[in-house]
This record gives C-alpha cells, sequence and structure tokens, in this order.
C-alpha cells in the first residue's frame, strides 16, 4: 500500500510524460505487484516499463525476479543476461544470475556468477554464502572452509 501512495506522489510531483519518469512509475507498480505476490500483474507493468526505458536496471531486476516467481526460469535467465549486457558491472544481476542457476543445479554457472560478484563486490557477503553452500553440496571441505573463513572476516 505504501508503494502505491509514494507512486501517486511521484507521480503529481514528476513530469510522467518524460520517459524517464514514465519508466520508472511503472517500475514502481510493477514491484509494489510483484511483493503483493501477483506475478502477472508485475511482469506486465515491467514489461512496459523496460519498453520505454530497456536500460532501466531496477526493473530489468524486479521483472527477472517476478519471472523466476512465476516459474518462468528461462524469461528470467533472457533478462538477467540482457541487463548484464547492458550494465556489466551490477553485481546484484550476476548475484541474481547465480541464484537463478544454483536453483537450477547448474552449480558451475553459478559459481562463475557469485565469483563474478565478488568482484564487483567484494564486501557483499550473500555471494560467498552461495559460493559455501554450493562447496558444501558438492562435498568440497577445503573450499567450504576457505570461504567460511573469508564469510568469518567480513563480520
Amino acid at each position: 500500500m505504501c508503494v502505491f501512495l509514494v507512486s501517486l506522489v511521484y507521480l503529481n510531483i514528476g513530469d510522467i510524460e518524460s520517459v524517464r519518469n514514465k519508466s520508472q512509475y511503472l517500475n514502481i507498480v510493477g514491484t509494489a505487484y510483484l511483493q503483493r505476490g501477483d506475478g502477472n500483474k508485475a511482469i506486465e507493468y515491467l514489461t512496459e516499463s523496460l519498453s520505454i526505458a530497456p536500460e532501466n536496471r531496477s526493473a530489468i531486476e524486479s521483472l527477472a525476479q517476478a519471472y523466476m516467481r512465476s516459474g518462468r526460469i528461462a524469461e528470467a535467465e533472457k533478462t538477467l543476461k540482457r541487463g548484464i549486457e547492458l550494465h556489466p558491472r551490477a553485481s546484484n544481476l550476476y548475484y541474481n544470475l547465480g541464484v537463478l542457476y544454483a536453483n537450477g543445479g547448474q552449480l558451475d554457472g553459478a559459481k562463475f556468477c557469485f565469483h563474478k560478484t565478488i568482484e564487483i563486490d567484494s564486501i557483499w557477503i550473500a555471494p560467498y554464502q552461495g559460493l559455501k553452500a554450493i562447496y558444501d553440496h558438492e562435498n568440497k571441505p577445503d573450499s567450504a572452509a576457505l570461504i567460511q573463513r573469508l564469510i568469518e572476516q567480513h563480520r
């Protein structure tokens, strides 16, 4: 509800006719639907947001999440890869692609994405945790222990 109120205020303050503002408004509404669990409406608004401003990184990430939650994994992967092409230093896009790969059992792809995330943002702890979980799953205790030490250094 708060997101809808903020978006209404934003609408009245900003110039909705500008491309950036219209795309951002649609992104806000789409993200609100995503948070409410209405994946179809979220996808509708977020797709429209990206049709106006294809480089809108926030809308790219939200659309990929909406696709994942709706079980549309191939579309989520395509969206994240496109986002990475547009924003090659966006650690969150690599991280989300890593999570998508890990959940799909594509562990080499997930490890690559988590390592890339760490290369871009070495402070963010989530990709370290993702790598540790993979190494634990692969029964590689030395690698898991190394990652665990890195996690502890971050605390």
